[in-house]
């Protein structure tokens, strides 16, 4: 009933908005003092575990329960992969005008009087900007030292300490396919 009923009430606006953390905590709390109360309804009951550990996957010794802030990230994520492939879309194009109107929505920021919605976006595209990297192509658009472009590497970075990194050159300046490396 947890799964399927209490979790999904607020997936509509979760869908929309990113709720304070302390609201997603609240709920959780209750979830998981609901799950462990006693059912002679007098006593809340002993918790034998917290949240987090219920929220780990059946194969790694928890119930299958679903963290309210990533389940809250996940919508608003969806919304980046739509700018990214509808760029034609009535939405991807107004939110381009009021937010990133010269920047990439990967590099857009907050910025002054943003919207609930606009800042639910951001707080999501910062978690999905870690797992984010390039495919070569060209190169004309990957910066050498802040894009994640390389294969092999952890962060998929250049780790060149003794370069100025605040330089905006590009993979295709260096990069010539008539010389063999």
């Amino acid at each position: 009933m947890i799964r399927n009923v209490a979790q999904a009430i607020p997936s509509y606006c979760m869908s929309c908005f990113l709720i304070p953390k302390s609201l997603s905590r609240e709920i959780e709390r209750m979830l998981n003092g609901y799950w462990w109360k006693n059912n002679s309804g007098t006593s809340k009951g002993l918790r034998w575990l917290s949240w987090g550990k219920m929220c780990k996957s059946k194969q790694k010794g928890g119930l299958g329960f679903k963290s309210l802030y990533g389940f809250n990230l996940a919508p608003l994520g969806k919304h980046i992969w739509q700018f990214l492939n509808n760029l034609g879309s009535l939405v991807a194009r107004v939110f381009k005008a009021r937010y990133y109107p010269d920047d990439h929505i990967i590099e857009a920021q907050v910025g002054r009087d943003a919207s609930f919605i606009w800042k639910g976006i951001c707080e999501a595209k910062e978690v999905l900007a870690k797992g984010f990297k390039w495919v070569l192509g060209d190169g004309q658009s990957i910066n050498i030292f802040s894009d994640q472009w390389l294969r092999g590497k952890a962060d998929y970075r250049v780790e060149n300490h003794h370069v100025n990194s605040s330089r905006n050159d590009k993979v295709k300046e260096y990069f010539r396919p008539d010389i063999k490396q």
